[in-house]
């Protein structure tokens, strides 16, 4: 009888984003070759099972979120592809992805260090967020948007929306009244026709005064 080489002790070690946590039940091909397998947990917080071999030699080194992310930059900075709609979707759900679970990604501060998170049904299937946008309104031109900006990504708080409502759903907004009327900095540029970025410098030099930044510009 041939007896079974010992397991390598990898728990706590690091191989990319992912770092060992504990044995994983062994897998069998069907030509009777074994696999050692490993259960490891990736910098996004996702669990991942990967082959000892594999983590040794680099082969793997994230869940998939590595793979997601750089595709979202590529799938961003190029865009043009044979289905244009389905892969600018791709981006926006890899783009969401990281800024959830990607310490890394610049915008990461902003909605996973903050306890921002993906629902269980968006986070690892595409075909589930893509369905949902396609039948909720996505079309070209629109972002998507949470209703509640403190609220997580998933679809009772999302929807897609132009510049205007995007501009007016930041947790930064400033809401202004003049002549009876109270708007943010974006709803006034538009009502008052004036470029948001002009009127935005306007009411600082007036000390966020609409009235002396309109007489201003």
């Amino acid at each position: 009888m041939i007896s079974k080489k010992p397991r390598e002790n990898l728990t706590g070690m690091r191989f990319g984003r992912l770092t060992a946590v504990n044995p994983a039940p062994d897998r069998f091909l069907p030509s009777g070759r074994h696999l050692t397998m490993w259960k490891c947990v990736c910098e996004c917080g996702n669990i991942h099972i990967a082959r000892s071999a594999d983590l040794k030699s680099g082969a793997i080194t994230s869940c998939g979120c590595y793979k997601a992310e750089n595709t979202a930059r590529v799938h961003t900075t190029h865009g043009a592809t044979k289905n244009r709609k389905t892969e600018n979707l791709y981006s926006v759900w890899a783009g969401i992805k990281c800024r959830c679970y990607c310490e890394k990604e610049k915008a990461y501060k902003y909605y996973g260090a903050k306890g921002v998170t993906m629902c269980e049904e968006w986070k690892d299937d595409f075909s589930a967020f893509r369905t949902w946008a396609k039948e909720n309104g996505y079309k070209s031109g629109l972002s998507i948007d949470r209703i509640d900006v403190a609220g997580n990504y998933c679809p009772e708080n999302c929807r897609w929306a132009d510049d205007i409502v995007q501009a007016n759903n930041k947790t930064t907004n400033h809401f202004l009244e003049w002549r009876g009327a109270t708007h943010t900095i974006a709803e006034w540029a538009r009502i008052l026709g004036i470029p948001y970025n002009k009127l935005y410098w306007k009411l600082q030099k007036n000390n966020w005064q609409l009235e002396g930044a309109v007489m201003d510009a």
